[in-house]
């Protein structure tokens, strides 16, 4: 859809709320971190003292763009943080993706209290890395970009053969052998889950298998975060796009992942697993039980998102990159 004529206006997730899904689902790439249902959560959870400011683009009246924004501390951003977020981007149905550019920093420069925009975690393939810059351009800002981090996904095969049979000679080797060996240390069941009742039984299981996998994972699941969690993946579960996956050994959780599904693509947001059971390689086996769900259930996409940990690669991914984009208010 290109757009021809278009107004901009300033507006909140509740007065957008009827179009924000109808154009999420539109956007290219569309993961559920646009869904309103996880920038509503995350703002009744985390919005503290922030201003929403989500400038809605239209043209003839009808909205074809939402830009999901926010102000803190004079500095406009996304609304939602990157250590919860790993794909931020503009909402649109319209392919005049430099006209939205344009609407959204037009309206933006008529707005008080900000000296700069940082728009974080912005997926290579979101038209915003051309359009903002071009747009700022024309308007006396220059953004800059950064690299931000990488994002391993997985291509599905047609069937769990193939896949394995595509991966490198040692990763190949190394994966059957690490599954052989773990069936050979009792019995190995996989679970997936994803009724909003079942996963909200199982979150407390999730999150002991998470704070206990590392260090780092048991400071950053704090309270806050935990209680983000369990509400928003019991949300999104009653829209049908959370799995909550467990592998056990011998009936006992050993390994756990959580993944949303949007558009075709599994998205795998956070996993743990029992340290005791290092020797057994249940996180990488727990991964991939999971890939063979996808492939089951004819999934094109399995997204590993942010980070470059070594199991991505040993399970085919290959790395999309997220930028980071910063811009200073023009003087007048």
């Amino acid at each position: 859809m290109v757009c021809l004529t278009q107004t901009t206006e300033r507006g909140t997730l509740t007065s957008l709320a009827d179009d924000w899904d109808r154009l999420a689902a539109s956007t290219p790439g569309a993961s559920v971190f646009l869904s309103h249902t996880w920038h509503q959560t995350w703002w009744d959870h985390f919005g503290g003292d922030a201003s929403q400011l989500a400038i809605a683009v239209r043209d003839s009246n009808r909205p074809v763009a939402v830009a999901p924004l926010m102000i803190h501390d004079r500095r406009v951003s996304f609304l939602g943080s990157t250590d919860l977020v790993d794909y931020h981007d503009f909402l649109t149905d319209c392919d005049d993706h430099e006209g939205i550019a344009m609407g959204v920093l037009q309206e933006l420069l008529i707005v008080p209290d900000w000296d700069s925009v940082h728009l974080e975690s912005v997926p290579d393939w979101s038209p915003l890395v051309e359009s903002m810059p071009a747009a700022g351009k024309r308007l006396g800002m220059e953004f800059e970009i950064t690299v931000e981090d990488v994002a391993p996904q997985v291509h599905m095969s047609d069937t769990w053969e193939e896949y394995v049979s595509g991966l490198g000679k040692k990763d190949r080797h190394e994966l059957r052998r690490k599954l052989r060996r773990l069936e050979a240390a009792g019995k190995v069941e996989h679970h997936e889950f994803t009724d909003p009742d079942e996963i909200h039984t199982r979150m407390d299981d999730f999150c002991t298998l998470h704070r206990v996998s590392t260090s780092d994972k048991a400071e950053f699941l704090t309270a806050d975060r935990e209680s983000f969690f369990k509400d928003v993946m019991v949300k999104l579960a009653r829209e049908g796009k959370t799995r909550l996956n467990f592998t056990t050994l011998d009936g006992e959780n050993v390994a756990s992942s959580i993944s949303f599904e949007t558009g075709g693509t599994r998205f795998v947001y956070n996993s743990g697993y029992d340290p005791e059971r290092r020797d057994l390689s249940v996180g990488l086996a727990n991964h991939a039980f999971f890939i063979q769900e996808c492939i089951n259930d004819g999934i094109e996409y399995a997204d590993f998102m942010r980070g470059n940990e070594r199991y991505k690669y040993n399970l085919g991914g290959v790395d999309r990159t997220i930028y980071s984009m910063k811009a200073i208010r023009p003087t007048a």
